[in-house]
């Protein structure tokens, strides 16, 4: 009897196989960049909302919530950005 038949089998980990962080079409945005636009997307956001939740706007109330929907266009473009993609046409035969 031979000692391998006595022990409980090991349990395998999954193979990792190492993936390439970059490359042509990798993501291109920094994540840094994108967190600080999620932050100030919020911020413009809750902003934006308490500003369109008050009954009766003025017309200054009209014309800064105009900017505000200008700032959450913005910020919101940045935050979602992935970053540019180059090479997107199939090279070779």
């Amino acid at each position: 009897m031979s000692i391998q038949y006595l022990m409980p089998p090991v349990p395998l980990e999954p193979l990792k196989m190492e993936q390439k962080s970059s490359g042509k079409n990798g993501k291109h945005a920094n994540p840094d960049v994108q967190k600080s636009a999620e932050t100030q997307y919020e911020k413009a956001k809750t902003a934006h909302d308490e500003l369109l939740s008050k009954a009766n706007k003025s017309k200054e109330d009209v014309k800064e919530l105009e900017k505000l929907k200008k700032v959450l266009k913005h910020w919101r473009k940045k935050k979602d950005w992935k970053g540019e993609n180059h090479s997107q046409k199939s090279k070779g035969n």
